[in-house]
């Protein structure tokens, strides 16, 4: 992109230069043939433009990609490893607890308080958990917009 930019650098200084020969020259059909080129050269620049346009489109959902990429990978991380921890933990609790609890009212291990409180961790852990799921949603949503922005310019410039 960067090449062509230059290329039709150049090429308007060469029409500028063939113009004024031709002007100076009086020659109609070299004044025609410079006015064609021109027209030409203004259909690359808007074509170059549209390339850049959709090559900072592109960059776009490459970066939008690999932050959703890096957040699914947070994510499966935290449901690995601090949510089925979480799990465990409180699952072991409620076991013992139901155990303390057919043994009769006597068992020291009856208290709720410690149960309650792993039961609060877990219900933390999977609030956390959604919210992240919700973000990535946000993200993977936003990434499928600017998507859809790119087939739209992509497809505009296959008509242009």
């Amino acid at each position: 992109v960067e090449q062509g930019a230059r290329w039709l650098q150049d090429m308007r200084g060469q029409l500028q230069q063939r113009h004024a020969a031709a002007t100076a020259a009086a020659d109609p059909a070299a004044q025609q043939k410079v006015r064609e080129d021109a027209a030409r050269c203004e259909i690359l620049v808007a074509r170059l433009k549209a390339l850049r346009a959709l090559g900072a489109t592109a960059q776009q959902v490459l970066a939008q990609t690999r932050q959703t990429q890096a957040a699914r990978g947070a994510l499966a991380q935290q449901l690995a490893q601090a949510l089925a921890a979480a799990g465990r933990n409180w699952s072991g609790r409620m076991a013992a607890l139901a155990e303390a609890a057919q043994a009769g009212s006597g068992s020291p291990q009856l208290s709720t308080e410690a149960p309650m409180e792993i039961h609060r961790n877990l219900q933390e852990q999977v609030t956390q958990a959604l919210a992240a799921c919700a973000g990535l949603a946000e993200q993977e949503q936003a990434t499928a917009a600017t998507l859809g922005q790119l087939g739209q310019q992509i497809a505009a410039a296959r008509e242009a």
